[in-house]
């Protein structure tokens, strides 16, 4: 039996050193992706998210343009169905949470103006019996 148990002991002192041996590959690659993610933190930061959202909207306007084209050029052979087209844009709106994204970020605009402009809120008129 002292061979048996010697014999595992002697594999198990393996797989420790094996073990211990991945640790530190593991504890290195967390540490590099650690860092990668702090630096795109930094860089996040400097990042203006009204410029990003302005961006991706234009964008987005050149590729429905592009898309309608090619989607017209099927409709005149029959091969697509337009409100099809639509539904999907729709569809993918939901799934993105860009539902209602550019009425948004115009509201955000204007919020923005407003607030630079100091346009002062008008009071309602108060009409009580003390004229």
């Amino acid at each position: 039996g002292m061979k048996q148990v010697a014999g595992e002991i002697s594999k198990s002192e393996k797989r420790i050193e094996e073990l211990d041996g991945q640790e530190a590959e593991f504890t290195g690659a967390i540490r590099r992706e650690k860092e990668k993610f702090d630096g795109l933190k930094e860089q996040a930061a400097g990042l203006d998210p009204y410029e990003l959202t302005d961006t991706r909207l234009a964008l987005r306007q050149q590729m429905e343009t592009q898309a309608r084209e090619r989607i017209r050029g099927a409709m005149s052979s029959g091969m697509l169905d337009f409100w099809k087209y639509q539904t999907t844009l729709r569809d993918t709106d939901n799934l993105l949470g860009e539902d209602g994204m550019a009425e948004r970020r115009e509201y955000e605009k204007r919020q923005k103006a407003r607030e630079l402009t100091n346009e002062p809120r008008r009071k309602p008129k108060e009409h009580g019996l003390d004229r």
